[in-house]
């Protein structure tokens, strides 16, 4: 809220002001400039709210004006334009030293300096500190009648401590806590004392400011405002069910149904249980159920850490295996408890500026960001980089339109980490492999696996892995390094089980083109060996799975690939391979080239030429060709032809022509030597369910029969239940909200995430609340609401609710509250006439405690308030406070007072 006026009664005119405690400042010429903006502002904030509008016909802009002042020139740092010149800069870059300082407390002015301190006529007044144009904070400065102002050294220094060199802040403690403007010019600071504008502007020279941080893309932050708490106790099942009628290939009938079922429950302290199983109506009673998991889940999102206990399936990088498991496992995932933070390297680059000037930041062509910046040393730093190469320039303009360029280039990949980041897992426990549809546990089998990634460079990750059991182990190492051209990869292991011992390797190179002046390409390289004997815990190459005994028969696997933009419709893609196999395992050479063009603004054609000697399903060499084309809004069609396979397909999809509650089509035909079939499926998701009707055919041209056919009606949905709300939807996969009305919405309805073509993603109906089923767990993520039906006048509040969700947590949320009441009425001073141009608070006298509604009167003294509720209320204006009361009926969302409200008595 801004101040209505200052707290002190002034008419020295040393202070370039005349005005009293509790009547409007005189408007002097260098007011009303101060006002201008303000009387915009204020009167764009009150026409945004309804009860805004019921004061549309007043001179409220007029009544704004007067009862606000904002200093001019803070106003003109958000519209007006900063000069621009340029004097060095240095690039490559440099390590930030700055982050956002803390909030900080007016410190009080020394009390021993009897020299300052005292003197007569001195006043007390709070304004703004800036420097050059930018706005600093305010500071309470002592005025005196022979022009001799004084500052808390304190508050200064909190102000400068997060731009001025140490040298400077060093300078400033060692004087006395009581600075006068005199004072800061002896330091080289300047100081000068504006009574017009009332505010204090100093310099501070370039070459004592400190490196400041600017952030180009976004990084993960705690999210700001108002986020609405999770459930302290929330579980969820979602279901998942296949109805299916054979007509013919297999026992004809209705089958029994299966049903896959997953939940979870969060209870106090942020743990959660998991639980995965599957019911098969089938089989006997005593064999149609079975667990497929259990496990407890605990986050320290904080850390970007995850405990988990129970059925694992652990993490893997390199040459591991992915064993099942049961025991515990820790694990430090951004990707998981942290996903909107940038853990890649960033890139920086810092320059220095001696005036104010003009910045614009490019990536590979496109605009970043502009930066209208004061005088000072900066880091910016955070790009956007895309994968590939990646080209950044830094455009500096002065005021007369001079530039200077300065650019440098750097290749990316997404599995680089930021320098001295760290990402591992690490699981231990026993072998839990499938058997019969349930983890079979090994008491017997000990399994240990893990590994470890940490950014040393922009360019440089290393990383190391291992895994072990009671037959012997493997460990591994990986570098992941990206020079001025490409990003190159290197892979290698050993291992030593069953008395066997063997190694592997794995070297690769990528390069992709992101610059727009020139044609797009990427090119690949890769070469992997293994040796006869090397084997992970449960090794599977692509010739089948070594054990006791076992030889890998692929030896060696080289590929390279390339593909390149001919032009704004044509796209040529080449690869090729060869394999050297050992003791059975063939060799054989692949090969494969591919172009793709646009032929209008719906189709496309591509055509590809194919060499493999090691394919058995058919010819080494053919031919593949596919033609597609759009239809409309969400359809496409497509046909393809393989010549190796003599195989034809006809595809048809169709997708959702709506956000929710749309539906999709998909059909294929397909048809390859001697047999021909047809898979049809129709998806639609209604409010509390998602369904999909399936069916398919295959006939056999040999004796002329359909050899099989099926149709499956396949439902889902889930249950939900949130500190004492139960609510059913679609399936839940992560975290979910239940969201409510009011009772004093009555028969209206809520809908969530409402769409423009009058959907939504959920909505209460006959069956209760809405379940939000789609909450990402550690994302921010807002739900915009709306209410068909509700009673005119009725306050929604925000309209929306924010949510930031642990790990498979619940929300229970209500739209709507008793505090939805508006309000319009007159106010009268004690003299009756309208109380004008005052700012003052509505106080729910019930619940004292509960923050005050602000609330303004116009000219005409009318007020007008938001967010009341039936009772008893008091209004306090001004100081010393006029005091009125008033009562707001039972049943109404809208109320004007029929009869202007007369203080009740006056304030102490």
């Amino acid at each position: 809220m801004l101040p209505l006026q200052p707290q002190i009664a002034l008419s020295e005119p040393w202070l370039g002001a005349s005005y009293t405690v509790g009547t409007p400042p005189r408007r002097t010429a260098e007011f009303n400039a101060q006002l201008t903006s303000t009387v915009a502002v204020s009167a764009l904030l009150i026409a945004l709210t309804p009860a805004g509008l019921a004061l549309a016909d007043t001179d409220f802009g007029d009544a704004m004006a007067d009862a606000f002042r904002i200093p001019g020139a803070l106003l003109s740092d958000l519209v007006e334009p900063m000069a621009i010149a340029i004097q060095s800069i240095a690039i490559p870059p440099g390590r930030p030293t700055l982050t956002t300082p803390p909030p900080t407390v007016l410190a009080p002015p020394d009390a021993g300096r009897t020299d300052v301190v005292d003197r007569p006529g001195r006043l007390e007044i709070i304004l703004p500190l800036k420097i050059g144009t930018a706005y600093l904070g305010d500071v309470t400065a002592g005025i005196s009648p022979d022009n001799i102002v004084d500052l808390s050294r304190d508050r200064l220094l909190a102000l400068l401590e997060p731009m001025a060199s140490r040298g400077t802040l060093d300078a400033l403690r060692a004087m006395g806590e009581t600075l006068t403007l005199a004072d800061l010019q002896a330091l080289g600071l300047g100081g000068v004392y504006d009574p017009a504008l009332l505010e204090i502007t100093i310099e501070l020279p370039v070459n004592d400011q400190q490196l400041r941080t600017i952030e180009l893309s976004s990084e993960f932050a705690a999210p700001t405002g108002r986020v609405e708490r999770p459930a302290r106790f929330s579980t969820w099942l979602t279901w998942r069910t296949a109805l299916d009628y054979v007509h013919a290939g297999g026992p004809t009938g209705f089958a029994r149904p299966v049903f896959d079922l997953t939940g979870a429950a969060r209870v106090m302290g942020g743990v959660v249980l998991e639980v995965e199983a599957f019911v098969d109506t089938s089989l006997a009673a005593a064999d149609m159920f079975r667990r497929q998991a259990t496990r407890f889940v605990y986050d320290q999102p904080e850390r970007a850490r995850r405990w988990v206990l129970g059925d694992i399936r652990p993490a893997v990088r390199g040459f591991q295996s992915s064993p099942d498991m049961a025991g515990l496992s820790v694990t430090r995932s951004f990707g998981m408890l942290e996903p909107g933070r940038n853990i890649r390297p960033r890139g920086q680059g810092t320059f220095s500026l001696t005036q104010p000037g003009s910045v614009q930041v490019f990536v590979n062509g496109r605009p970043v960001r502009q930066l209208d910046l004061q005088a000072g040393r900066y880091d910016v730093r955070n790009f956007p980089f895309a994968a590939g190469q990646n080209d950044v320039q830094v455009v500096v303009e002065d005021r007369t339109g001079r530039r200077e360029l300065f650019s440098y280039s750097r290749f990316f990949d997404q599995q680089l980490l930021e320098p001295g980041l760290a990402e591992y897992h690490l699981a231990l426990g026993i072998a839990a492999p499938f058997a019969d549809g349930q983890p079979d546990y090994r008491t017997d089998q000990f399994i240990a696996t893990g590994y470890y990634r940490r950014g040393v460079t922009d360019s440089l990750t290393l990383g190391i892995n291992g895994q072990a059991n009671m037959s012997g182990g493997m460990v591994g190492a990986e570098a992941l390094w990206s020079p001025p051209a490409g990003v190159v990869g290197a892979q290698a292991a050993v291992s030593s089980l069953d008395g066997r011992t063997g190694w592997a390797a794995q070297l690769n190179y990528q390069w992709q083109s992101q610059n727009d002046e020139g044609p797009r390409q990427t090119l690949g390289a890769s070469v992997e060996a293994v040796s006869r004997y090397f084997d992970s815990i449960s090794f599977v190459n692509n010739s089948g799975t070594a054990g006791p005994g076992a030889i890998n028969t692929r030896a060696v696997d080289v590929s390279l690939a390339y593909s390149r933009q001919l032009d704004d419709r044509t796209t040529l893609t080449a690869d090729a391979g060869y394999v050297v196999g050992r003791e059975g395992g063939a060799s054989g050479a692949r090969g494969r080239l591919g172009v793709s063009r646009r032929l209008d603004r719906v189709s496309n054609l591509s055509v590809e030429a194919m060499y493999d000697q090691l394919d058995t399903r058919g010819d080494n060499y053919g031919v593949f060709v596919t033609y597609s084309r759009r239809l409309g809004f969400g359809q496409f069609f497509r046909a393809s032809q393989d010549t190796r396979q003599e195989r034809s397909r006809l595809s048809y999809q169709r997708n959702p022509s709506q956000g929710y509650g749309g539906y999709s089509v998909a059909a294929d035909l397909d048809r390859a030597p001697g047999d021909t079939t047809f898979n049809g499926s129709v998806f639609r998701t209604f409010n509390r369910l998602e369904t999909n009707l399936a069916h398919s055919a295959s006939f056999d041209e040999t004796s002329g029969e359909v050899s099989s056919q099926r149709t499956s009606l396949r439902l889902a949905g889930a249950v939900a239940y949130a500190d004492g709300a139960v609510a059913v939807g679609r399936p839940i996969y992560d975290s979910f909200a239940i969201v409510g009305r009011h009772r004093t919405l009555r028969g209206a309805q809520v809908l969530v995430d409402p769409t423009p073509d009058g959907g939504a993603q959920s909505r209460t109906d006959r069956l209760g609340p809405a379940l939000v089923s789609e909450v990402p767990s550690y994302s921010r993520r807002n739900l915009p609401i709306a209410v068909e039906g509700a009673d005119p006048g009725y306050d929604l509040g925000s309209g929306s609710f924010d949510l930031r969700a642990p790990y498979k947590s619940g929300y229970r949320l209500t739209v709507g509250s008793d505090y939805s009441v508006s309000v319009i009425g007159t106010l009268l001073d004690r003299d009756m006439q309208p109380v004008a141009l005052l700012a003052g608070r509505a106080i729910d006298l019930s619940d004292p405690e509960r923050a005050p509604i602000e609330l303004f009167t116009t000219r005409t003294g009318r007020f007008a308030a938001q967010g009341l509720r039936p009772g008893r209320w008091r209004i306090e204006l001004g100081s010393p406070p006029l005091v009125y009361e008033f009562d707001v009926p039972e049943g109404e969302t809208f109320v004007r007072l029929a009869q202007p409200l007369a203080p009740a008595r006056a304030g102490r």
